[in-house]
């Protein structure tokens, strides 16, 4: 039996050297875990988990796992031996990498629609900023009022801008524009021991006080009033709708993780 593994390693169990001085063949009863009693029979360290001479004890868990062996001749003869297995967790260093998911849709609207989109970027690492800008098409006429929405539900944060006209003989167009800053605190570089990656990464992005975004993102263009609206009842709309683009970059940082010896 080794001394130690790491969780999710398997230990090599063997006792394949074992011989009976009369050659008799020899029958193998492994009991490996004692907080178990796989053959409920009440008696935690009389199961029969494994029959031959050599196993491969699959790990899952840091703690110490122990056990028995209880080898027989088949005569009433037999040896019983208990063993003990440390299994250790592992150690990473942690380094965060700073990223931008840029998302980009366009589309046309018209008066009294609206369009929808849920997006859900904290599942790749820890939110830190965004910023948003929604732009409407020139027109020659009045500007269109469409309004940008973001609501991040599982924060209960809300947060809606209406577009501005531009200056049109400057050639800009109107546009609402939404940001956030400082929406969790900055990574710090580190170590950490833990049993499997996946549980430095829960530990890192799942953190009170530093999940903040990890929801879905709806994003949502209302178009409350295309201009000018025809003059008389009946008559064709001179401009019903108008095209839009949104444009969004979201800051994000990834822990990279790397096992180390130690």
């Amino acid at each position: 039996v080794p001394e130690s593994v790491k969780a999710g390693e398997s230990a090599l169990l063997d006792a394949s050297a074992s011989y009976d001085p009369e050659g008799k063949e020899l029958k193998y009863s492994w009991d490996l875990d004692w907080s178990e009693d796989t053959n409920n029979d009440g008696d935690n360290r009389n199961d029969a988990d494994a029959i031959t001479s050599t196993v491969l004890l699959p790990t899952n868990k840091s703690g110490t796992k122990r056990g028995s062996l209880t080898i027989s001749d088949g005569d009433g003869a037999s040896q019983y031996t208990s063993f003990e297995l440390e299994i250790s967790t592992r150690t990473f260093e942690v380094e965060w990498r700073t990223e931008q998911i840029a998302l980009s849709w366009d589309g046309y609207l018209e008066q009294g629609a609206s369009w929808e989109e849920t997006i859900s970027p904290g599942l790749e690492g820890r939110i830190i900023s965004f910023q948003a800008v929604l732009e409407l098409d020139q027109e020659l006429g009045p500007q269109d009022n469409f309004t940008l929405q973001l609501e991040i539900f599982d924060d209960g944060y809300r947060k809606s801008a209406k577009t501005e006209g531009g200056n049109i003989t400057a050639n800009e167009t109107s546009k609402a524009e939404l940001d956030r800053f400082g929406i969790n605190p900055v990574g710090e570089d580190g170590t950490y021991t833990a049993d499997f990656a996946d549980d430095v990464l829960q530990q890192l992005l799942a953190k009170p006080g530093y999940r903040n975004g990890q929801g879905n993102w709806t994003w949502t263009i209302f178009a409350q009033q295309a201009d000018p609206d025809p003059l008389f009842e009946g008559l064709p709309d001179p401009d019903p709708g108008n095209d839009w683009t949104l444009e969004v970059v979201i800051e994000i940082q990834v822990p990279i993780l790397t096992e180390i010896a130690v």
